[in-house]
C-alpha cells in the first residue's frame, strides 16, 4: 500500500468495507471536490490494475468495487496492515489531535503527530491552526512553543466540554453507539478511543456499564454515551493529576441526590478494578445524571415561576406553525415535551454542562427548510426572554 497516499488508502478502505459508497458523502468527509475524488479513484485504479480489480461509479455516483473475490480479499488483508490512524480523514485527524492535547499530561510535539498519522509537518501545522480556532470558541488557548511543545490552557471544565463535543463530531452518532454497545464496530471509532483512553481502560468501563445492575444508565442514549465518555475522562484525568475541584456546598448538595447513590454503586465496582476516583469526580459524574432543577434552585434561589417554559414552548410552536402553514399549536403533548426539553436544557446550561445534539448535522442535511424555520423561531422567542440556548 506504500504506492497509495493516506487519502487514497482511506477511499479504498471505505469502498472495500462500506461500499457501495456515495461520492457525495465522501467529498464532505474529506473536504475535497467530487472532481478531486474522481482523480484519486483513477490513481487507485492504476494501483488495483495488477489485481484485476477496479472501482467504478454508477449513474447515482455510488462507488463500487468489482473483480475477483480472492483478489479483493487479498487487498483487504494488505490494507489491514496499514495503521488505522493513517486512514483517518483530515477532519478526523484534527479531532484526534485535539482530544490528545486536551487529555495529555504534558506538552506534545508536532513531530509526534506527524509520525503517528504519517503526514508531513506542514499538514500538522495547518491542523493545529484549525484546532486553535476551535478551542478559542470554547474559551481555551492552544500554546505552541518550539522548546516547550504543544498544550492547551484553560479551565478543566471547559476542556472536558470541548472534548465531549469533539467525540460527538468524530463519526455519526449511530457508529459511536454501536461501539459502546459492542455491535457492528467501526474500526476508526475503536482506534480513536484507544488512542485517547487506552484499550484496557476502555474495555473495563464498557464491561462495567453493560452489567445488568447498571441498566438504569441506559434510558437515554445521548446521556449514556456522555456518561461513558465522562467516566473515561475522569479516570484519565485522575491518572494525570488533573482533577476537577467543585465547591464543598455543591458536593454536599449532590451527595443528597438519589442519582449520587447510583454513581457510588458504580464507584464501588471501579474500585474492585483498582480504579479510585476522587469525590469531586464522582460529583461531576452525577451532574450528568442528576436533577439539574433541584441543584439550580437550591444554589441560586431560582424558582420555577421566574420563567414559564410552557409559554416559551407555545410561542415557538405558534411561530413555526405560521411559517410552515401547518397548525400544530394545539398539540398538547408536543407543548408538554418541548417545554420540558427547554427547561432541562436551561438548567444544564446554567450548571455549565455542555448540551449536544448528536443528530444536528443529519437534521440540517435532511430537513434544511424545517431546521432554518425552527432555528429562526428559537432565536426570536429566546431573545424575548433573554435566554441564551443554542
Amino acid at each position: 500500500m506504500n504506492n497509495l497516499t493516506p487519502r487514497q488508502q482511506f477511499i479504498l478502505s471505505k469502498v472495500l468495507n462500506e461500499g457501495p459508497f456515495n461520492i457525495k458523502g465522501l467529498d464532505k468527509q474529506l473536504d475535497i471536490s467530487t472532481r478531486t475524488i474522481l482523480r484519486e479513484i483513477s490513481s487507485v485504479n492504476k494501483y488495483l490494475k495488477k489485481y484485476s480489480v477496479n472501482i467504478f461509479n454508477d449513474e447515482d455516483m455510488n462507488l463500487i468495487i468489482s473483480g475477483n473475490k480472492e483478489s479483493i480479499e487479498e487487498i483487504k488483508i494488505s490494507l489491514n496492515s496499514v495503521p488505522i490512524q493513517w486512514l483517518f480523514s483530515k477532519e478526523q485527524r484534527q479531532i484526534v489531535i485535539g482530544c490528545e492535547l486536551l487529555t495529555a499530561k504534558e506538552p506534545l510535539k508536532a513531530s509526534y503527530f506527524s509520525h503517528k498519522f504519517n503526514v508531513v509537518m506542514g499538514s500538522i501545522s495547518l491542523d493545529l491552526d484549525n484546532i486553535a480556532k476551535l478551542l478559542v470558541t470554547k474559551n481555551l488557548c492552544l500554546i505552541r512553543k518550539r522548546a516547550h511543545g504543544i498544550s492547551v490552557e484553560g479551565s478543566e471544565w471547559n476542556k472536558r466540554n470541548a472534548l465531549v463535543e469533539l467525540f460527538f463530531n468524530f463519526n455519526p452518532f449511530e457508529h459511536l453507539l454501536a461501539f459502546l454497545y459492542d455491535e457492528k464496530i467501526d474500526q476508526t471509532v475503536n482506534s480513536f478511543f484507544n488512542i485517547v483512553f487506552g484499550n484496557e481502560t476502555m474495555h473495563i468501563v464498557k464491561i462495567i456499564l453493560n452489567q445488568p445492575n447498571f441498566s438504569y444508565f441506559r434510558t437515554n442514549d445521548v446521556k449514556y454515551f456522555s456518561l461513558f465518555l465522562q467516566i473515561l475522562l475522569a479516570i484519565k484525568k485522575t491518572e494525570n493529576g488533573d482533577n476537577l475541584s467543585l465547591p464543598d456546598k455543591i458536593k454536599e448538595d449532590i451527595s443528597s441526590l438519589e442519582d449520587y447513590k447510583k454513581i457510588k454503586a458504580l464507584d464501588e465496582v471501579l474500585k474492585e478494578k483498582k480504579i479510585n476516583l476522587p469525590d469531586d469526580e464522582l460529583a461531576y459524574l452525577c451532574l450528568h445524571l442528576g436533577d439539574y432543577r433541584y441543584l439550580l434552585n437550591k444554589n441560586n434561589n431560582f424558582t420555577e415561576s421566574d420563567i414559564d417554559f410552557e409559554d416559551i414552548a407555545k410561542e415557538i410552536i405558534l411561530e413555526v406553525s405560521k411559517k410552515m402553514h401547518i397548525d400544530i399549536s394545539k398539540d398538547t403533548q408536543l407543548i408538554k415535551d418541548l417545554s420540558q426539553h427547554i427547561r432541562q436544557t436551561f438548567y444544564m446550561l446554567n450548571l455549565g454542562i455542555k448540551v449536544i445534539n448528536p443528530l444536528i448535522n443529519e437534521i440540517k442535511e435532511h430537513y434544511p427548510k424545517l431546521f432554518k424555520i425552527i432555528n429562526n423561531a428559537c432565536r426570536l422567542i429566546f431573545s424575548r426572554y433573554n435566554l441564551k440556548i443554542p
